[in-house]
């Protein structure tokens, strides 16, 4: 297990997490990308960020702050992100995400559909593409998206389950 600080919060990964299985050396790298991202989210607020900092670096930045809710330091992470690579589809997927939780829904619409354009065979882009237009009311337009979620994986639980709802709710008398 690796223990470290930032923000004052302490954290506790094993070793290979989220390394996937990798080695102990992948985590003590997720590590140190963290402790750099970190240095970045603390200075984001004053636009201040690295000119010099890499995608990976930006990414944990990102994924830090969304999970500690931070979404305005995600969004700004993020941005550079795609700035500094246009086809980054993970970044406009997370970009859309953090943006929907600000209420930004028309630039979380933007992001969500460029994530698909740049991968269309990612059934998780495409899910969360299709909840943030239901979540807009354009369920014809999320039907076609979960459709093409499930077949590309068809065990996708939420997606099955987004459909169930939208199923329902169009046979629900108004």
């Amino acid at each position: 297990l690796v223990r470290y600080r930032y923000f004052g919060v302490s954290r506790i990964f094993a070793g290979n997490w989220p390394a996937g299985g990798r080695s102990l050396q992948s985590g003590a790298k997720f590590v140190e990308a963290s402790w750099k991202a970190a240095r970045i989210l603390r200075t984001t607020g004053r636009e201040t960020m690295s000119p010099d900092a890499t995608s990976t670096t930006l990414h944990e930045a990102a994924r830090l702050a969304l999970l500690e809710h931070r979404y305005a330091d995600a969004v700004r992470a993020l941005e550079r992100a795609v700035a500094h690579d246009s086809t980054d589809a993970w970044a406009f997927d997370k970009l859309g995400i953090a943006l929907q939780r600000l209420g930004r829904d028309d630039d979380a619409i933007e992001a969500f559909e460029r994530a698909v354009n740049l991968a269309p065979d990612n059934p998780v882009y495409r899910y969360n593409f299709a909840a943030m237009l239901v979540t807009v009311g354009q369920t014809e337009d999320a039907l076609e998206h979960i459709n093409q979620c499930l077949e590309l994986d068809p065990n996708h639980a939420t997606a099955r389950d987004l459909l169930k709802k939208i199923s329902g709710d169009a046979q629900s008398p108004a």
